[in-house]
C-alpha cells in the first residue's frame, strides 16, 4: 500500500515545484533517469536539456522591456514614428477621395447596357444557294451547302471589317438535320456528317476572338419540300382513306386512324371550306386541297398534329445544339386542331401559342438564344400589345423597305411620314408607359407619381422595331436603281435614325458586278466589308448606341436659300449631351439651305460644335471638319451626318 501524505506536506511540495528554477528542475529529471537506470528499471539514460536557459530566467528571444525603452526617446526612432504615423493618414484619405472621385466622374453605365444583344447588334443577312430542280439529290444538295459553309468560315474576316455583330444565314433547308430527308441514297450519312462538321465549325468561328460575332439561320419551319418522306407518305395515306375505303377523310385531316401515320402531319382536305387563312390548293394527282402559303406544291405543316410537334421540337433542338444563337423563322405555325366539318370550328389560323412553344424550345438552349419571326407574318395586335416578349425577340419584316423603294421619285415625302409615324408612335408609347407606372405609383393623396429611373429603364425595349434593309450596292435595290447609289446610303443612313429600330441588310451574291453568276454567300458578304459608309455607320450606331437607339428624334425646321427646298433634315437627340444631324438633298441641283438650332435640334440652348461625321462619295473632303448649320450646301444627290455639341 502506498503511503499518503497528509495534506499540510502536499500543499508545500506543490509550493516547492512551483518555486523551482528551470535548472533545478532539470537536475531533478536527470537524478530521476539516474536512479531508474541504476535500479534496472531503464536500459539508459535519459537527459532533458534546455537549451539557452539561463537562472535569470531570459529566454534570449527578443528584448526586455528596460532594453527596449532605451530607444523609445533616441530622437532617429522618434522621427521614423512620426513619419509612418503621417504617411498612413495621407495614403488613407487619398484613397477615400480617389474612390470618391471615381465613382462622381465616372461615366455611368449607358442606358442600352440592360438591352439584349440582339437589339444592339447590326445584323447582316447572306443567302446560301443550293441547287434546285428535280433532278437535284439530297446528296448534292448537302455536299453544296457544306462547301458554301466552309467557304463563308474563311471569309468571316468582312463581317468583322464591316463592323457588324451578327450574321443570318438563310437558304439552308431545316430538314438537313433530320436523317428521313435523306432516304436510302448511298453515301448520304457521310454527306451530312460532314455538314453537320462544316455546320459547327462555323458557329465555333464566328464566337471566337478573331470575329466575336453571333449566328443565326433562317428556317422554313411551316412546311416541308415535297420530296420529304413525310409529305410522300401523308399524301399517300390520304389519298388510300379516300379511295381505298381505309376510313373516311373528314372535311380536314388534322388526325390520323393510326398513330404511325403522317397523315395528320400535314393540313389536308377532299373539299375547300370558306373563311379560312391559308391559300389552298387543288392537288389533281390526290384530288385534295392542301394548304400552302407559297407557290410549292406542298402541304403546309399541321402544328395541330402532337406527334408532328414533337418531331418539329426535336429538329429546332438538333439546330440550337450546333452552338447557334437564334433562329428566324420564315412562315407562320398552322394549327387544325378540329376534325369538324363545321366551317367555324376548321377555320386555320395562325397560333401564337405554338410560337410560344417554339421559342420555348429555343431557349432550352439558354437565354441568350433568340427567336427571329417575319414581321409581316404576325398580326398588329402582338407588336402593339407589347406582348412580343412572350413570343419572339425581333420581328423583321420587309414591307417598311418595300413601301420606300415603290415610292420612285417620291422619296422625300415617303421619308418624311416614316418619321412622323414613328415620332407620333413614340410620343404615345412614352405617354401611354408614364401613366401606366403614374397609375400604379399614387401618392398617399391620390395624385400619381413620377416614374423612378429604375420604372423608366425597364420600360426600354417595348415596342422595339426590326425591318429589312437592302444592301445599297444589290443590283435589285430599286432605290439604287431609280434615284443612284448615293440616295440608296442616303435612305439606309436615314432608316438608322429610327427610334428603336434595329436594321436587318439584306446582301445578295450578286452585288458584286464582278462576281459571277455562280457566286455564293461568301461572295455577298465579302462585298459588305468593302462598303466604307457602312463600316462608318454600324461603327457609329455602336459607339453613339444612346444617341441612335434611345434618343429622340426631330424633324428640324430648314429654310432653303437657294434650290427647290427638297431637302430633309432629320436629327437624334439624347439628353442635351449630343445630336447627329442628318440632310439629304434629293434635288438634281445644289442646295444652299439652313437649319435652326438650339430647340430645332433638340437642344435647350444654341448649337457650339458642327462637325461632318459621314458623308457621301461627293462630300468625303468635309468629313472631320467643322460646319455651320445655319450655311449649310449640299452637292446634288448627296447627304451629310453631323454630330452636333450644345454650348456650355
Amino acid at each position: 500500500m502506498s503511503e499518503s501524505k497528509p495534506p499540510a506536506a502536499a500543499s508545500a511540495a506543490s509550493q516547492q515545484e512551483k518555486s523551482l528554477e528551470p535548472e533545478e528542475a532539470v537536475k531533478l529529471l536527470n537524478q530521476g533517469n539516474d536512479s531508474n537506470s541504476n535500479n534496472g528499471g531503464g536500459s539508459g539514460q535519459a537527459v532533458v536539456n534546455l537549451p539557452n536557459v539561463t537562472s535569470s530566467g531570459s529566454s534570449g528571444v527578443g528584448m526586455s522591456k528596460k532594453e527596449l525603452m532605451k530607444y523609445a526617446n533616441d530622437p532617429f526612432w522618434v522621427r521614423l514614428r512620426t513619419f509612418l504615423f503621417v504617411l498612413f493618414w495621407v495614403v488613407w484619405v487619398a484613397m477615400l477621395v480617389g474612390a470618391v472621385l471615381i465613382i462622381a466622374l465616372a461615366p455611368g453605365c449607358p442606358a442600352t447596357a440592360s438591352l439584349p444583344w440582339w437589339k444592339k447588334c447590326a445584323l447582316a443577312r447572306v443567302e446560301v444557294k443550293l441547287p434546285t430542280g428535280t433532278g437535284a439529290t439530297p446528296k448534292e444538295v448537302l455536299t453544296s451547302a457544306t462547301a458554301q459553309l466552309r467557304k463563308l468560315e474563311g471569309g468571316l474576316k468582312a463581317l468583322k471589317e464591316a463592323n457588324l455583330d451578327a450574321l443570318i444565314v438563310s437558304g439552308l433547308d431545316a430538314f438537313f438535320l433530320d436523317p428521313t430527308l435523306h432516304g436510302s441514297e448511298n453515301g448520304t450519312e457521310e454527306v451530312l456528317e460532314k455538314f453537320r462538321d462544316a455546320l459547327t465549325s462555323l458557329n465555333a468561328a464566328v464566337h471566337g476572338d478573331e470575329v466575336k460575332a453571333k449566328i443565326l439561320y433562317a428556317l422554313t419551319l411551316d412546311q416541308t419540300s415535297v420530296g420529304h418522306e413525310w409529305h410522300r407518305q401523308s399524301a399517300d395515306d390520304v389519298k388510300a382513306k379516300i379511295s381505298g375505303g381505309g376510313g373516311e377523310l373528314s372535311q380536314n385531316s388534322s388526325t390520323s386512324s393510326s398513330s404511325s401515320s403522317t397523315a395528320g402531319h400535314y393540313l389536308w382536305r377532299k373539299a375547300l371550306l370558306s373563311g379560312t387563312d391559308l391559300i389552298w390548293k387543288f392537288n389533281v394527282d390526290n384530288r385534295l386541297y392542301f394548304g400552302t402559303r407559297s407557290t410549292d406544291q406542298v402541304a403546309a405543316l399541321n402544328y395541330g398534329d402532337a406527334a408532328l410537334k414533337e418531331k418539329m421540337r426535336a429538329l429546332v433542338l438538333s439546330w440550337v445544339r450546333s452552338k447557334v444563337d437564334g433562329i428566324q423563322v420564315d412562315g407562320d405555325f398552322y394549327v387544325d386542331p378540329s376534325a369538324s366539318v363545321d366551317d367555324s370550328s376548321a377555320r386555320t389560323f395562325a397560333s401564337a401559342e405554338t410560337l410560344a412553344e417554339v421559342r420555348k424550345w429555343i431557349k432550352s438552349g439558354g437565354e441568350n438564344k433568340a427567336l427571329l419571326v417575319s414581321g409581316s407574318s404576325l398580326t398588329g395586335g402582338l407588336l402593339k400589345s407589347h406582348t412580343e416578349a412572350n413570343y419572339f425577340e425581333l420581328a423583321p419584316e420587309s414591307e417598311l423597305w418595300s413601301l420606300l423603294s415603290a415610292s420612285g421619285d417620291n422619296l422625300l415625302p415617303a421619308l418624311k411620314k416614316l418619321f412622323t409615324d414613328y415620332q407620333e408612335a413614340d410620343k404615345a408609347e412614352a405617354e401611354a408607359a408614364a401613366a401606366a407606372v403614374a397609375a400604379a405609383n399614387k401618392t398617399t393623396d391620390g395624385t400619381p407619381a413620377a416614374p423612378s429611373a429604375a420604372e423608366v429603364k425597364a420600360k426600354i425595349g417595348l415596342g422595339w422595331r426590326s425591318f429589312t434593309v437592302d444592301y445599297p450596292a444589290n443590283k435589285g435595290n430599286r432605290i439604287s436603281v431609280h434615284s443612284g447609289l448615293t440616295m440608296a446610303e442616303a435612305v439606309l443612313t436615314a432608316l438608322h435614325l429610327l427610334p428603336k429600330s434595329n436594321p436587318i441588310i439584306v446582301t445578295e451574291a450578286s452585288a458584286d458586278t464582278s462576281a459571277s453568276p455562280t457566286s455564293t454567300a461568301v461572295d455577298s458578304l465579302a462585298h459588305l466589308g468593302r462598303n466604307r459608309l457602312l463600316a462608318d455607320l454600324t461603327r457609329l450606331r455602336r459607339e453613339q448606341s444612346e444617341s441612335f437607339m434611345l434618343g429622340s428624334t426631330i424633324l428640324p425646321e430648314v429654310m432653303t436659300h437657294n434650290g427647290k427646298g427638297e431637302v430633309l433634315a432629320v436629327t437624334r437627340v439624347y439628353k442635351q449631351k449630343n445630336a447627329y444631324l442628318l440632310v439629304i438633298n434629293f434635288a438634281s441641283t445644289s442646295q444652299e439651305f439652313e437649319v435652326k438650332g438650339g430647340a430645332g435640334v433638340g437642344f435647350d440652348r444654341e448649337v457650339s460644335v458642327a462637325r461632318v461625321v459621314l458623308a457621301d462619295s461627293q462630300n468625303l473632303s468635309i468629313v472631320g471638319k467643322e460646319v455651320d448649320i445655319a450655311k449649310l450646301k449640299l452637292e446634288p444627290k448627296s447627304f451629310l451626318l453631323v454630330e452636333l455639341a450644345p454650348r456650355d
